[in-house]
């Protein structure tokens, strides 16, 4: 009988096969369109759909158990049940499911699933051109499908009970109660991960710094330089620096290289609401839950800026800050300058925010 393990895997998988059918039923199109009409749209709506009709099919082979749906954005979960999927609010998904799924059908929507396709003619025997069909051109390294599973009765990061991570090429990042696991094809799967110890940071350390939007790289330009003076990094020894556009992505980063990873948006958040200004971008519960889970078990550690382990309310829709860093005294010393020498230096950053850019389309009513 299929696990809710398994299931967490299959719906990540579904959307991933309905994506790359609509995909690829582009056809010979070699132009990438932005706006409402970006194929980002619809193959969200794609992914949506067949997670869904994935946990409907599955209910009607458990009808035993009761499923609880979360997507990002929606405002009221799906329970599904015996091959009958409604709605219903988040107190009385807790009364109703046995198992509940948080999912973002697609993370990483800044880097792009690739929808631009170039048609390729070959040549054939006698010289004459051949027609061979096309290739995907994208970043499907920094777009996934993802979710994370866990008891209705206790719905926080903690208390999650395993988690599920489709990139776009393919591979899968999972993980249960105690380790973590890569496939390349949903089946094969690697032996347990586990992040290597990292104790200095030089010119083979990357960070992934969450600024992969204009705003925030005000921020990640503060941070860096800030860490780079703090701990009299020359140049030649610096580090790499990173800006993905996938949360996922970054948070993956350290369980596997010698890289830190952070998103301190939030705090900056905080500042500007004391303005009167209202940042909507950040990482939020669905984005950050499932890598924190996977990083965890991959003996990464993922903590406040304060140094407490990440939690959250897997019911809420809220951002958060948070660190990355493998085991070892590169991530506490990273934290320690967040806290320390960062922190203090964002009353004076948001107050050039609020000056210098053009924040009224953010200002609260």
């Amino acid at each position: 009988m299929t696990s809710n393990l398994d299931m967490c895997r299959g719906l990540t998988r579904a959307a991933y096969d309905a994506v790359i059918e609509a995909r690829d039923a582009v056809g010979r199109k070699s132009v990438e369109t932005r706006g409402a009409d970006h194929s980002i749209f619809q193959h969200e709506t794609k992914a949506e759909e067949a997670i869904t009709e994935y946990l409907r099919k599955q209910s009607e082979k458990r009808p035993g158990l009761r499923i609880g749906l979360g997507v990002e954005l929606i405002d009221r979960p799906f329970a599904i049940h015996r091959g009958t999927v409604t709605q219903m609010s988040y107190d009385e998904i807790k009364d109703f499911a046995d198992v509940y799924f948080l999912v973002d059908p697609i993370d990483g929507s800044k880097a792009d699933i690739p929808v631009l396709q170039a048609y390729v003619v070959g040549t054939g025997y006698g010289g004459e051109l051949k027609e061979n069909g096309t290739i995907q051109i994208g970043g499907t390294q920094e777009a996934y499908v993802t979710a994370i599973m866990c008891t209705p009765s206790e719905p926080t990061l903690k208390k999650a009970l395993g988690c599920s991570m489709t990139r776009f090429d393919g591979t899968e990042f999972f993980a249960d109660e105690y380790s973590a696991y890569v496939s390349d094809d949903g089946r094969r799967r690697s032996g347990p991960v586990a992040a290597e110890q990292l104790d200095d940071i030089n010119i083979n350390t990357k960070f992934y710094t969450a600024a992969h939007y204009g705003h925030a790289a005000e921020l990640a330009t503060l941070v860096i330089g800030t860490l780079l003076r703090e701990l009299s990094i020359p140049e030649e020894r610096s580090p790499g620096v990173r800006s993905t556009g996938s949360t996922t992505f970054d948070m993956l980063q350290p369980g596997m290289t010698r890289s830190i990873a952070f998103d301190i948006r939030d705090e900056l958040n905080k500042e500007m609401k004391k303005r009167g200004i209202a940042m909507k971008r950040g990482a939020y519960t669905h984005d950050f839950a499932p890598p924190t889970f996977w990083a965890r078990r991959a003996g990464a550690r993922v903590s406040d800026l304060d140094g407490s382990e990440l939690d959250c309310d897997l019911f809420t829709y809220e951002k958060a800050s948070y660190l990355v860093a493998p085991p070892g005294k590169a991530g506490e010393t990273v934290r320690k300058v967040l806290a320390d020498k960062v922190m203090p230096k964002l009353p004076a950053l948001a107050d050039i925010l609020e000056k210098e850019l053009n924040w009224t389309h953010a200002k609260k009513d």
